[in-house]
């Protein structure tokens, strides 16, 4: 009942911000949008360093957690307050968000805040002890993005910088896949590729597919591109070609963004669409890779109000298309189809994040 009620007010919420929007876009020409879901960086730690790990800026996340300390938790609770009157929808990661030291309290914050969707991005080493605390967790989850990136424990040891983590992830996943279930939370796999894990991500791809789960092939980027064109290489040919083709598992959203992602298609990006939070609550603008300065939220009466004083300082019109929109993110990609491919992107989007257990 209560998931049902968060959804129904926040879809009311999204219905309006995308009309404003199309009329903002369409009619007046501007580039100036409203937020459609606010990404929470809850911590730039990791409990994994990952070989491909990167911030958007050339960085990887356990190497400069230690620059941003985290909200106090009443702090991070007002910001949430703050960001929700404007913004019904929220994707929590990090670094890896479940090692925030309280992190079951933040979820429980944006369940009681009426957030919907509520995304999180997890590796899944710490659900078990979270479940042990919280058995109700997964309720406060609408769709649940688990990390994984082969099906071979050693691979995962060597791609996760952490020897012995590969049968934990594996099992965490199993896991991960009965709690869901259970508590009609809606899991799909986020895969990142680079040249030496093609096949990996062929073996998890397949693995979504028998089990009917979403995959979101993610080719791994440094700063703002690929760290290795992958275009040219035969076997991430094949895989493209696999993923679109028939039998292929289905994507989380319009299936175009996958395909675009993996570097085989343009996009522009409107960065102004989605807000992107930094752990200790500053909100760069105009994006996370192209931060000219980063505003505390906290320190404005709105999160308009400071999305105004951003915009005033720095403008955003044509910002996605003149930067030449590089970085291959599904949270870039998204806003592109949201904006300019609108109507079918709405359908499949409340399709394929609203349907489910209420």
């Amino acid at each position: 009942m209560r998931r049902g009620l968060r959804r129904a007010g926040a879809m009311f919420r999204q219905a309006e911000i995308f009309v404003r929007n199309q009329f903002r876009h369409g009619v007046l020409g501007s580039d100036y949008l409203r937020p459609v879901y606010a990404i929470y960086e809850l911590t730039w730690a990791c409990n994994l360093d990952c070989t491909y790990c990167d911030d958007g800026a050339g960085h990887s996340y356990p190497h400069v957690a230690r620059q941003v300390r985290p909200l106090p938790l009443d702090d991070a609770k007002r910001m949430l307050e703050r960001v929700r009157r404007e913004v019904p929808a929220i994707y929590v990661t990090g670094g890896e968000p479940t090692v925030h030291p309280h992190f079951l309290e933040l979820m429980a914050a944006i369940d009681q805040l009426g957030f919907a969707p509520v995304i999180a991005n997890t590796n899944g080493l710490k659900l078990a002890s979270l479940l042990g605390r919280d058995p109700e967790l997964f309720r406060k989850i609408d769709i649940l993005v688990f990390s994984l990136d082969a099906l071979d424990p050693a691979v995962l040891d060597r791609v996760s910088g952490r020897a012995g983590r590969g049968p934990q992830i594996l099992a965490a996943f199993e896991l991960t896949r009965e709690q869901a279930a259970r508590a009609g939370t809606k899991l799909a796999v986020n895969c990142v590729i680079t040249r030496e894990t093609v096949e990996d991500a062929r073996a998890v791809a397949r693995r979504c597919r028998e089990l009917g789960l979403p995959f979101m092939p993610v080719p791994a980027n440094r700063g703002k591109g690929l760290l290795a064109p992958l275009a040219d290489d035969a076997g991430f040919r094949s895989l493209a070609d696999e993923l679109r083709g028939p039998g292929a598992p289905g994507s989380l959203g319009p299936p175009e963004v996958n395909a675009i992602v993996m570097g085989l298609g343009r996009f522009e990006c409107h960065p102004a669409a989605r807000v992107h939070i930094t752990p200790d609550g500053r909100l760069p603008w105009p994006c996370q890779s192209d931060a000219r300065f980063a505003l505390p939220i906290l320190e404005f009466p709105s999160l308009r109000a400071l999305l105004e004083a951003s915009e005033a300082r720095f403008s955003i019109e044509r910002q996605g298309q003149a930067c030449g929109s590089p970085c291959y993110l599904a949270q870039n990609v998204s806003t592109d189809l949201y904006v300019n491919h609108p109507f079918a992107t709405a359908a499949r989007t409340a399709r394929d994040m609203w349907w489910g257990p209420w």
